[in-house]
């Protein structure tokens, strides 16, 4: 009877259909994990370029729709099945129609929402992919600007439900830009969109200003004109009735100009200079918004009346570096 246990058992996960579980697992094996997908116009409709890590793949293939060059480019790749549910990135082209993208990936069961998007400013999707090799492939470098961006606040990679967020609220929105340059990404600041096309750019030295408006945060540095460096800290920005309250927190990090940066008088014009550079960036960026007639950052058509505070802290004032280091005099 005991030797009957295990064949019932058996017996029992097959006709409960536990044997399909099985099937999806040996299945997992052929599966080709699409790490970034890129998009271009083409002649036909669309053109869809794949980047996967494991196994190595990079192909191409061109369809009447984005569905189309799907079906395309897994006939194109064989036996393995492409998965895209783990896409870390959706890279637009020059050209690329931004609008029915962000469609399809809204209503796709094979993409997610949680995609970062990154518009290219003068090259295709298919250019970039056939970047780099193995470990340093056209994800690897998306990653790597990202946590640049991320980190010197100068930028942010939105994903595709953000934007078409943004979109639907507003009609307007923000993606991140990249440059192929050098044979590699380099940032390019941001795209503007409107009713789902680019209208316009946001050139990367202003788009600190957007991420102070934003409040998205960041550590970007700023050197003021009294020749000292200052990194910043955070921010926090608020919009109301046609105002932008901005205050941010920045600490003095190299004093070339020879500050006396323990007097308050000299601490007080340092936060002054931060102050009249920041606005200037800010009042840039609000006036290149106005004249594409897209609202980004909610304040209106009105007269808009921005005020910027910052307070500079002191970092690591060291009275006698040579004691502290232990070094000899």
């Amino acid at each position: 009877m005991r030797d009957l246990i295990p064949i019932l058992l058996l017996a029992a996960v097959l006709l409960t259909g536990c044997g399909a579980v099985w099937a999806d697992v040996r299945a997992i094996d052929q599966l080709v994990q699409v790490e970034t997908v890129g998009l271009d116009p083409a002649e036909s409709g669309v053109k869809l370029s794949i980047c996967a890590g494991s196994p190595e793949t990079k192909e191409t293939a061109s369809g009447s729709s984005i569905r189309l060059a799907m079906d395309a480019l897994q006939q194109r790749t064989g036996s393995g099945t492409l998965f895209y549910a783990h896409a870390k990135y959706l890279l637009l082209g020059a050209g690329a129609d931004i609008s029915a993208a962000l469609d399809f990936v809204a209503r796709s069961s094979d993409m997610r929402l949680r995609t970062p998007v990154v518009l290219l400013k003068n090259a295709s999707a298919e250019e970039a992919v056939r970047l780099g090799g193995k470990g340093t492939d056209v994800t690897a470098l998306l990653s790597a600007l990202q946590e640049d961006m991320n980190r010197q606040g100068n930028g942010h990679a939105f994903t595709c439900g953000e934007a078409l967020r943004k979109l639907s609220e507003s009609g307007c929105a923000l993606l991140a830009a990249a440059e192929l340059r050098d044979g590699t990404l380099r940032e390019a600041g941001y795209g503007i969109l409107r009713d789902g096309s680019c209208v316009g750019w946001i050139a990367p030295e202003d788009a600190a200003a957007v991420n102070l408006l934003l409040s998205l945060g960041g550590h970007g540095d700023l050197v003021l004109p009294e020749g000292v460096t200052v990194t910043l800290e955070s921010s926090r920005c608020s919009v109301s009735d046609g105002e932008i309250a901005l205050k941010i927190r920045a600490r003095l990090s190299e004093n070339d100009g020879g500050v006396p940066i323990t007097d308050d008088a000299a601490r007080k014009t340092l936060e002054a200079s931060l102050c009249s550079q920041v606005l200037e960036q800010i009042r840039h960026v609000l006036a290149q918004a106005r004249r594409l007639n897209a609202d980004l950052f909610g304040v209106g058509a009105g007269d808009v009346t921005v005020t910027v505070r910052a307070a500079i802290t002191r970092s690591y004032d060291l009275e006698d570096p040579v004691q502290l280091t232990g070094a000899k005099p």
